[in-house]
């Protein structure tokens, strides 16, 4: 009984430093990421505000152009048959 207590106890022990010793890790690396992606951005957006010239145009999206709609022939919608009153 006491081996297994022993070895119970040194397990959550270890899993509890392990636990605490990788979430520190994670958050430093995920910080430096972070970080870096940041800087990274920031940088863009600069480089892209200096390239452009005083008057100079710049555009950053083009609307794709609708094609225009084809009239059917009728088959989509069935046969049209123009309307006659009858007395």
């Amino acid at each position: 009984m006491g081996i297994v207590f022993k070895f119970l106890l040194i397990a959550f022990v270890v899993y509890y430093i392990l636990s605490k010793l990788f979430g520190f890790l994670f958050r430093v690396l995920i910080g430096r990421a972070a970080t870096q992606y940041k800087n990274q951005q920031q940088r863009g957006y600069s480089n892209a505000n200096r390239q452009r010239r005083d008057g100079e145009l710049n555009v950053d999206y083009v609307p794709v152009k609708e094609k225009p709609k084809r009239k059917s022939t009728g088959s989509a919608h069935g046969e049209y048959i123009d309307f006659e009153e009858v007395k």
